[in-house]
């Protein structure tokens, strides 16, 4: 039997084939919010602006509401938030990255179901 080699052959040969990375971790924690207080039974808790209850994530501008899957169906998750408890709010996260890479952001969003515009 010869060897792949005395036929001219490198012993493994891949031909057609992709070699896939792993797909990267995400960079932004909690980014489903699942981390964080315990919300009570009637699945919504106010957090107040400059609150870290929130892991991951600053409270900016006015209060925001954690929501459940008590109080409405989550897209994903058992969490999501609501940006206006008692006024307009906002969350902001920091993230490292490097200068030229690609990055993509997806998230949901939909109008507050229980008011009007």
């Amino acid at each position: 039997m010869r060897s792949p080699r005395s036929r001219g052959q490198s012993p493994l040969t891949l031909r057609g084939c992709r070699i896939v990375a792993p797909a990267p971790a995400d960079i932004l924690p909690n980014g489903g919010f699942e981390s964080g207080p315990a919300v009570p039974a009637s699945g919504i808790l106010a957090v107040a602006p400059g609150s870290p209850v929130l892991t991951g994530w600053s409270v900016m501008g006015g209060a925001i509401n954690i929501v459940t899957n008590n109080y409405w169906q989550c897209l994903s998750g058992d969490r999501s938030v609501q940006l206006s408890s008692s006024g307009p709010g906002a969350i902001q996260q920091s993230f490292a990255s490097t200068s030229g890479s690609v990055y993509r952001l997806t998230f949901s969003i939909t109008g507050e179901p229980f008011s009007t515009p």
